[in-house]
């Protein structure tokens, strides 16, 4: 190892991580605010209807998977019409949230226990934490 660099470590001494948890404790208003927003999706989910830029999470699935096909932003403010969403919010959020994107180079065919044939991919997911 370089003796400099472990020298400058060294000189450093520990470092002190704050990983910015305090904001995360629910407590109080906090925790109601929490519990209100997830009494608000469960009903959503429920009713079917979402207010103008909600999405549930298999609709944003959906969304992110299909916006990676857009090539304009004609389509992408039609798209964001299908979910309920401002144009502006989709492409925000496919600026910020990726969804798993099968590898086509790593595609293997297996054979399972019912001896049907199944081809299985490498995935790559990069997720960027997004809050509002």
């Amino acid at each position: 190892m370089d003796p400099q660099l472990l020298a400058n470590l060294k000189r450093l001494g520990p470092v002190k991580v704050d990983h910015g948890m305090q904001g995360l404790k629910p407590t109080g208003v906090n925790a109601s605010r929490i519990l209100n927003t997830q009494k608000q999706s469960e009903t959503e989910a429920q009713t079917g209807e979402t207010k103008r830029n909600h999405i549930q999470t298999p609709s944003l699935f959906d969304a992110l998977t299909r916006l990676q096909e857009v090539k304009d932003d004609r389509t992408l403010e039609r798209l964001a019409a299908e979910y309920n969403l401002d144009g502006n919010v989709l492409r925000e959020l496919g600026k910020t949230v990726n969804v798993a994107t099968p590898d086509e180079t790593t595609a293997r065919t297996v054979v399972n226990e019912d001896g049907a044939e199944v081809v299985l991919k490498t995935v790559s997911l990069v997720c960027e934490v997004l809050i509002l």
